[in-house]
């Protein structure tokens, strides 16, 4: 099974890659919405 993830040169193939990219998105979104508005409840306390 672990042979099929990955190419001929040893590294992960198009599947994987494209998969990993997805998952980063998925989590960035989020993070990045969290990181927003803890940012702002700062600006506004220190205002």
């Amino acid at each position: 099974m672990l042979s099929e993830m990955r190419d001929r040169s040893g590294g992960p193939n198009w599947r994987m890659r494209l998969l990993a990219i997805v998952l980063a998105l998925l989590l960035a979104a989020p993070l990045t919405a969290l990181a927003w508005q803890a940012a702002t409840r700062a600006l506004h306390a220190a205002l």
